[in-house]
C-alpha cells in the first residue's frame, strides 16, 4: 500500500508546488482509463489511484475542482460496483468517497488562497516595481534638473587671454538636491580687464539658489556696459529686490570687482568680505570699506576701494562658508579671516594649487561637512606672461 501512495503523493507534491494546470477533460479521460485498467484490482487500489484525478483538479481549479473531482470519484466507484458486482463494498465505497471530498475540498481551499495569495502578490510586485521605475525617473529627471540649474551660478568653461588666470571652486552645502545660495563668475571684455563677481544670498535650496542666479545673470549683461561699480551694485539690487519679492528677510552680499590690464584694482563690497591678496605665501589683509547687504537698505550708494595688484598676486575672494568653519571638532571658535588667511596662503604657495585639498582640510578642522556653500574664486596676472598671442586656460574646479 505504501508503495502505490509514495508515486501519488509525489506527483500531487510535485503538481501543488508548480501549479500545473490540469485540463478536465484530460483528467476525465484519465481517470476513465485508470479505471477501466484496474477493473480486475481490488477496491481499495482503485480507490487510492482515483483520488488522484481530485488532486490535479483541486489543484488546477480551487474548491470548485475539489467538489468536482469528488463527484468523478463517486461515479467512478459507482461504475466499478456496477462493472465488477461487488455490492459488498458500498460502505468502503462510500467512505472513499465521503474522505474523497474532505481532502477534494481542502485541497481546493489551499490550492484557492494559494493563488489568490499569488495574484495579490504578483499585483503587489508589479506596483511597486513601477513604483520604483518611476521613483528613479523622477530622481534623474530631478538631479539632471538641479544639475543644470547649478551650473547656472558658475561660470562656463572660459579660456582667458594672458596674463590672467583663474581658480575657483564651488559646492552648495545641500548636497541631495545640490542648490546653494552662493554665486560667482567672471569674464574678459575687449579692452582684456578682468571682471568678477562672487556673492552668497541667505539661506539654501532653490528660492536662494534662483536668486543668485538672477544676480549673475545680471551680472553678465551688465559687468562690461557699466563701468562704475556702485551704479553696478544699483542695478544689481533692484533686481534683487524685484526679484525676491515679499520675502524682505532675503539678503545678499556681493563683491564685484574689475580688475585693469595695468594691474589698478577696483572693488566694491555689499555686506561681503573683502578680498585677500595672497603672494609668496602670505595673506595681506586689503582694508576696503563696505556698504550694505543688497536689500538692506532701499537707498544707498557702495564705495568703490582701488588697490594695486602686482604680478604674480593672487586676489581671493570667498563666502561665509569658509570662514564660519570651527577651528576644531565640537570647538565654539570660528576660523573667520584671521586662522583661514594661513590656510588660504599655504595653499596657494603650493606649485599645482589644490582647493578641494583646502576644503578638505577645512572640514576636518570642522570635525564634519561644512554647514554651508562654498564658493571660492581666485584671479591674478601672471609674473612673466607669455607672448601677445598665447592663451593659459582657466582652471576649473
Amino acid at each position: 500500500m505504501r508503495r502505490r501512495q509514495q508515486p501519488i503523493l509525489a506527483l500531487t507534491t510535485y503538481v501543488l508546488r508548480r501549479r500545473v494546470a490540469v485540463p478536465t477533460a484530460s483528467i476525465l479521460f484519465i481517470s476513465t482509463f485508470t479505471t477501466i485498467l484496474l477493473i480486475p484490482q481490488n477496491t481499495t487500489s482503485i480507490s487510492l489511484f482515483l483520488v488522484l484525478p481530485v488532486f490535479l483538479l483541486a489543484a488546477s481549479s480551487g474548491i470548485r475542482g475539489g467538489i468536482i473531482g469528488a463527484v468523478i470519484v463517486l461515479l467512478f466507484l459507482t461504475l466499478h460496483s456496477l462493472l465488477t458486482s461487488q455490492v459488498a463494498d458500498s460502505t468502503s465505497h462510500i467512505t472513499t468517497t465521503a474522505a474523497s471530498i474532505a481532502f477534494g475540498l481542502l485541497l481546493g481551499a489551499y490550492s484557492e488562497q494559494e493563488r489568490t495569495h499569488r495574484v495579490h502578490a504578483r499585483e503587489k510586485n508589479a506596483a511597486l516595481s513601477q513604483l520604483n521605475i518611476e521613483i528613479a525617473l523622477a530622481h534623474k529627471e530631478s538631479k539632471t534638473a538641479f544639475e543644470q540649474f547649478t551650473n547656472i551660478l558658475t561660470p562656463p568653461s572660459r579660456t582667458l587671454n594672458h596674463p590672467w588666470q583663474a581658480l575657483y571652486y564651488y559646492r552648495p552645502a545641500q548636497k541631495l538636491i545640490q542648490l546653494g545660495g552662493d554665486f560667482l563668475d567672471y569674464s574678459e571684455d575687449k579692452q582684456h580687464n578682468l571682471h568678477f563677481i562672487l556673492g552668497d544670498v541667505t539661506g539654501h535650496g532653490p528660492n536662494a539658489a534662483a536668486l543668485g542666479a538672477s544676480l549673475r545673470v545680471a551680472w553678465c549683461s551688465l559687468s562690461e556696459t557699466e563701468t562704475d561699480l556702485n551704479g553696478l551694485l544699483q542695478r544689481l539690487q533692484t533686481v534683487f529686490t524685484t526679484h525676491r519679492r515679499d520675502n524682505v528677510s532675503l539678503m545678499a552680499t556681493v563683491c564685484v570687482g574689475r580688475i585693469l590690464t595695468n594691474g589698478t584694482t577696483e572693488v566694491a563690497c555689499a555686506g561681503h568680505e573683502p578680498p585677500l591678496l595672497i603672494t609668496d605665501g602670505r595673506a595681506v589683509l586689503t582694508h576696503m570699506v563696505v556698504g550694505p547687504a543688497l536689500g538692506l537698505l532701499e537707498d544707498t550708494t557702495w564705495p568703490v576701494n582701488k588697490l594695486p595688484l602686482p604680478d604674480g598676486t593672487w586676489l581671493v575672494s570667498f563666502t561665509d562658508g569658509l570662514s564660519d568653519a570651527r577651528i576644531a571638532p565640537g570647538s565654539p571658535e570660528r576660523l573667520n579671516i584671521t586662522h583661514l588667511s594661513p590656510l588660504l596662503a599655504e595653499a596657494f604657495q603650493a606649485k599645482h594649487i589644490d582647493l578641494h585639498r583646502l576644503v578638505e582640510k577645512v572640514e576636518q578642522g570642522n570635525g564634519e561637512p561644512l554647514a554651508d556653500d562654498v564658493a571660492l574664486l581666485a584671479l591674478r596676472r601672471r609674473r612673466h606672461p607669455r607672448s601677445p598671442n598665447a592663451r593659459t586656460g582657466s582652471v576649473i574646479h
